[in-house]
């Protein structure tokens, strides 16, 4: 009964923000405006504080939903806080890690009929923070189909949302008109021995990995997986692809790397372990000690990577939904291929099996609405 619980729910979500989804996009008609105060602009280092502002018009607006991307150069501390109207509430807000950045997804909207209206002025609904780095750029580019702005039908009334490019440069310090001064008499100086460094070497690392829904059953597909380790001490990233193949010798199923994983120029310490899984959630194995020469990582015993992330933007949700119900009964061997269906792709196979099934299904159920660790 909880599965079917569950189940409802999804469906209660998708028929809210999904089913029309199609529709939104800015309306030539439409009265509504997103924009970001300021917009494009030179940021100097330092905190810093972006409005998020919605002018209805004369309308009312009875849900806000944003779906934006920030990619460039991405503070690490970059927060997205809603400020919703009165008798409004932030249903979902998410700041999820995707290939080249950043995706924010928010859901603004209330339980009644009675709508909000801003009468024409720039009203926050919202405030990015985040401190900015001495250079790069940071570029906000909003999903013109999926943020929308919806009356009490759920038509969507958005006629303008603005993108905006960050600059980010150092703090202007001006050059102080030197003084004349008396020269000291020179006193001697004792020069420091420098202490020696370590010598970097070449870390050789054997996973062991175990996916969720991998068992006994033989998987004859190799599986790529990305492998990040965080030094603990210095932040300092690494990170390679590699394939990995399940080992049938041991009837547990667990996943070995077919080559050897190697880092040179490797500093011997403590590290975070991050792995991402081809349609897995990200998963941290923490605080390993790592040393340069031949390490074997065993990571199975410390739990399986979730799996049912078809788009590998590190989050279960309707888009993964989206994907399973649109290739469900594809096959591969012996091959089917249902009319209707998108059998090009096999990213809901979450369980690798080969085929799109009720097993897949039940994952992606069991699953819903969770988000893999964050790589800082």
């Amino acid at each position: 009964m909880k599965t079917v619980a569950k189940f409802i729910t999804i469906l209660i979500v998708l028929i809210s923000f999904l089913k029309s989804s199609p529709a939104y996009a800015a309306s030539s008609t439409g009265t509504a405006t997103l924009t970001l105060s300021p917009g494009t602009s030179t940021l100097t280092t330092g905190a810093k504080t972006i409005n998020l502002q919605l002018n209805t018009g004369t309308a009312s607006t009875n849900g806000i939903q944003i779906v934006a991307d920030f990619t460039g150069t991405v503070p690490v501390d970059l927060l997205f806080t809603p400020i919703p109207p009165a008798g409004f509430s932030a249903s979902y807000n998410q700041l999820i890690t995707i290939t080249n950045g950043k995706r924010l997804q928010v859901i603004i909207d209330t339980g009644s009929t009675t709508g909000y209206s801003t009468s024409g002025a720039q009203v926050s609904i919202g405030t990015l923070t985040f401190t900015a780095p001495t250079s790069g750029a940071m570029t906000v580019t909003f999903d013109q189909v999926q943020t929308a702005v919806l009356d009490s039908n759920y038509v969507d009334f958005l006629h303008t949302v603005t993108n905006a490019v960050y600059t980010f440069a150092p703090v202007s310090n001006p050059t102080p008109t030197p003084t004349p001064t008396s020269t000291p008499r020179p006193t001697p100086t004792v020069t420091p021995v420098p202490s020696p460094s370590p010598s970097p070497d070449t870390a050789q690392i054997n996973l062991t990995l175990k996916f969720e829904g991998v068992a006994e059953v033989p998987r004859t597909d190799p599986a790529l997986v990305n492998l990040t380790l965080v030094n603990t001490q210095s932040g300092t990233h690494l990170t390679k692809d590699a394939v990995v193949m399940l080992n049938r010798n041991d009837g547990t199923g667990t996943y070995t790397n077919n080559s050897t994983i190697s880092f040179s120029n490797f500093q011997n310490g403590t590290y975070n372990v991050f792995v991402k899984g081809p349609v897995h959630l990200i998963k941290i194995f923490s605080n390993k000690s790592i040393t340069a020469g031949v390490v074997t990582l065993d990571l199975a015993a410390e739990g399986q990577l979730k799996t049912a992330d078809t788009n590998g933007d590190n989050a279960i949700n309707t888009i993964d939904y989206a994907k399973m119900i649109s290739s469900f009964g594809c096959r591969k061997n012996p091959l089917r291929e249902p009319v209707g269906k998108d059998c090009t792709s096999y990213t809901a196979d979450v369980d690798i099996d080969g085929d799109v099934d009720i097993y897949d299904y039940a994952y992606l159920v069991g699953n819903y609405n969770q988000v893999g660790d964050q790589i800082p």
